[in-house]
C-alpha cells in the first residue's frame, strides 16, 4: 500500500512558525509504528494483530551512547544505543503514535526500532527533538 502524505498540523504551524523551509539536515528517516489490534473475522476465527510502518520522515539522528561489547549469559553480542533525533514539527495525534519509531539511515539501512523515551519541543525553531 503507498504511504500517504504526512499530516502536519498546519494550525500550530501557521501561528508559532515564521521561518521559511526546512531546517533539519537530514541525515535519516524515522517511521513511527502504528499497531492494527486483532480480534475475530466473521467465521469467528481469530485474527492476528498487525504492525504497520507510517510515512517515513526525513530526520536528524545521533548517537548519545553506542556500546557493541554487550554479551548474553549465552555469549551472544548485542548492541545497547540510545539516540536523540530532529524532526519537523507534527501533530502526534494525526500520526497514530504508539510510542514506537524505527530509524533508518540516509543509505536506507534500518538503524533499529525503539520506544522514545522523551520528547522536548523546540518552539523557536519549529522542531522536536525525540530521545530514543
Amino acid at each position: 500500500m503507498p504511504c500517504q502524505p504526512c499530516k502536519v498540523s498546519t494550525v500550530i504551524w501557521e501561528q508559532n512558525c515564521k521561518h521559511e523551509g526546512e531546517m533539519i539536515i537530514p541525515n535519516g528517516t524515522i517511521e513511527f509504528v502504528t499497531n492494527t489490534p486483532g480480534g475475530v473475522d466473521a467465521n469467528g476465527y481469530p485474527v492476528k494483530a498487525t504492525k504497520s510502518y507510517g510515512c517515513p520522515l526525513e530526520c536528524q539522528y545521533q548517537a548519545v551512547t553506542r556500546n557493541n561489547i554487550g554479551v548474553t549469559k549465552n555469549d551472544e553480542p548485542f548492541t545497547q544505543a540510545s539516540y536523540t533525533v530532529l524532526i519537523e514539527w507534527i501533530d502526534f495525534s494525526s500520526e497514530g503514535v504508539t510510542g514506537i519509531v524505527r530509524l533508518k539511515s540516509r543509505s536506507g539501512n534500518e538503524v533499529g526500532e525503539f520506544p522514545v523515551r522523551q520528547i522536548e519541543p523546540l518552539d523557536a525553531v519549529c522542531q522536536l527533538r525525540l530521545y530514543l
